[in-house]
């Protein structure tokens, strides 16, 4: 279904919903086995039900590059900031190697794109604390990883959101 909506293919399992196989009683039997008789289900046994339709994301971390600006000829420029991306169901957290940690509420993201030029990146619109817009483009810090690293985040907060944020 992902391919025909020509969504990128799911890197990762633990970011997307499994398909669970659905258990039914065996109806075919040859002739040559005895049928074995099925213990009784004991309500121990029982597996607990499943309390919602989205699977648990734990928080994941990815190793970035962002600025609050990207062009196609110089890239990030000199205000680039290489750290960790942090996600988990509440925030982003950007963290850097000698800045301060930035923030970022989950509630108060506006918008995920990716952006495609010549370095495949995405860019986040956010409330920032006083209540203005606020941008941020983020693309991986391996060169080699960088397209996909981008549809795994963005997946992630959409995910996250329950929302398109297009």
């Amino acid at each position: 279904m992902l391919h025909a909506l020509g969504s990128p293919e799911p890197l990762d399992p633990d970011s997307t919903q499994r398909i669970r196989p659905i258990s039914t009683p065996s109806i075919v039997s040859t002739p040559k086995s005895k049928p074995e008789k099925a213990a009784p289900a004991s309500p121990a046994a029982k597996k607990p039900a499943l309390s919602s339709a989205t699977p648990e994301v734990g928080i994941r971390r990815f190793p970035i590059i962002w600025s609050d600006h990207y062009h196609w000829f110089n890239g990030m420029g000199h205000n680039a900031t290489a750290g960790d991306m942090m996600v988990d169901k509440h925030e982003i957290k950007l963290i850097p190697h000698t800045k301060p940690i930035i923030s970022i509420p989950m509630r108060s993201l506006v918008s995920a794109t990716k952006q495609r030029s010549v370095d495949n990146h995405v860019k986040l619109t956010y409330y920032g604390p006083d209540g203005s817009f606020q941008s941020l483009v983020l693309m991986g810090a391996s060169k080699d990883k960088r397209r996909v690293m981008s549809d795994e985040i963005l997946n992630l907060l959409k995910l996250l959101t329950g929302r398109s944020l297009s």
